[in-house]
C-alpha cells in the first residue's frame, strides 16, 4: 500500500491509500467524518476560537459526539478484507466535522453556533477548504474510475433519534445535553442506507444497495432506507453519486462500539467493538464482491 497526501497550507486535509500497484481502482472506500485527532486543531486554530471559552474537556466531548465514531476503524476494515480481491482506495479527508463538515457544501458546511461566533476571514477560509477537499475528492475519483467504478461512503450516527434544531443551539451545553438526556431518547435506528432525495428519486446505485442490504440482513442487522437521512443536494456525496455509482451507509454507533458507563444511553467515550466491526465488514465486503460475480 502507498498513500498519498493532498495539502492545503502545509496540512493533509484528504488522504488517500492505494492497495496494490494499480494507479485504477474498482472501488473507492470514502470515510468523510471519521477523523478525531488533533492535527486539524494545531494546523488551523483559528477555526477553534468559539470553543477556547469552554473547558477542554468540554470541547473535546463535543468535538467526539460529532465525529463518526468507528467510522474509520469500519472503512480500514472493509479495505483490508477486499484487498486481495479487488483494485480499490481508501479515501480519507481529516478535519473536525464539528468546524468543517466535508460532505456539505461550502455555504453549509459550518455548525450554526460555531459560524455565529466566527469572523467572516475565517468562515470564507473554512469555506476555501471545505470547496479544496471536495475537489480533490472529485479528481481522484475522476482519476481512479477508467471508465466506471463504485463508492461506498461510511458513515456512523447516533443510536437513536434525537431531535435537535441546530440553528436554536447557542453553546456546547446545550448541543451536548440534546444527545445525552434521557428525556431525548428517541425511536431505535437501523442501518441507514442513503440512497433516494427527498423527491423519491434513486441517487444512490441499486445493484451495490440491494446486494450489500441482502448480506446485511443475513447476519440480522437491520437495514432502513433513507430513515433517519436521505440525500441532499446540499451534501458532497449527492455530487459524488451524480456522476458514478455509490452507496453511503449511516451505521448507530452502538454497532460500532460497547458503553463504558453504567447509563445504558452513554455513547460518549465507547469501547470499540472489534468484533461487530469485522461482522459488519465482512457483510458488507460480501455484498460489494455480487457485483464483481
Amino acid at each position: 500500500m502507498y498513500i498519498i497526501d493532498y495539502i492545503y497550507e502545509n496540512y493533509a486535509i484528504v488522504k488517500s491509500y492505494h492497495y496494490g500497484n494499480n494507479s485504477n481502482a474498482d472501488l473507492v472506500v470514502l470515510c468523510q467524518h471519521g477523523f478525531n485527532g488533533k492535527e486539524f486543531s494545531e494546523n488551523f486554530p483559528d477555526f477553534f476560537l468559539p470553543l477556547n471559552r469552554y473547558q477542554p474537556e468540554l470541547a473535546s466531548k463535543f468535538l467526539e459526539l460529532e465525529h463518526d465514531y468507528g467510522a474509520t476503524d469500519l472503512t480500514f476494515k472493509i479495505a483490508d478484507l477486499l484487498k486481495e480481491k479487488l483494485n480499490l482506495i481508501v479515501v480519507t479527508i481529516n478535519c473536525d466535522r464539528a468546524i468543517m463538515d466535508a460532505n456539505r457544501m461550502e455555504d453549509y458546511c459550518i455548525t450554526p453556533f460555531i459560524h455565529k461566533n466566527l469572523p467572516k476571514k475565517t468562515i470564507d477560509q473554512i469555506k476555501t477548504l471545505n470547496i479544496f477537499a471536495r475537489d480533490t475528492v472529485l479528481s481522484i475519483l475522476e482519476k481512479t474510475f477508467k471508465p466506471q467504478g463504485y463508492i461506498i461512503d461510511i458513515h456512523s450516527m447516533w443510536p437513536f433519534n434525537v431531535n435537535i434544531n441546530y440553528e436554536n443551539i447557542n453553546d456546547i451545553n446545550q448541543f451536548i445535553s440534546e444527545f445525552t438526556s434521557p428525556k431525548n431518547k428517541g425511536t431505535r435506528r437501523g442501518i441507514n442506507f442513503i440512497t433516494h432525495n427527498s423527491k423519491g428519486e434513486l441517487i444512490a446505485n441499486k445493484s451495490l444497495s440491494v446486494f450489500v442490504e441482502q448480506e446485511l440482513s443475513k447476519k440480522g442487522y437491520l437495514v432502513k432506507y433513507n430513515e433517519p437521512f436521505y440525500m441532499l443536494p446540499i451534501r458532497s456525496n449527492y455530487i459524488y453519486f451524480r456522476k458514478y455509482k455509490g452507496l453511503a451507509i449511516d451505521i448507530p454507533r452502538n454497532l460500532l462500539g460497547k458503553i463504558n458507563s453504567s447509563n445504558s444511553i452513554n455513547f460518549y467515550k465507547m469501547k470499540k467493538n472489534k468484533n461487530s466491526i469485522t461482522s459488519i465488514a465482512n457483510a458488507i465486503v460480501l455484498g460489494i464482491l455480487k457485483l464483481f460475480d
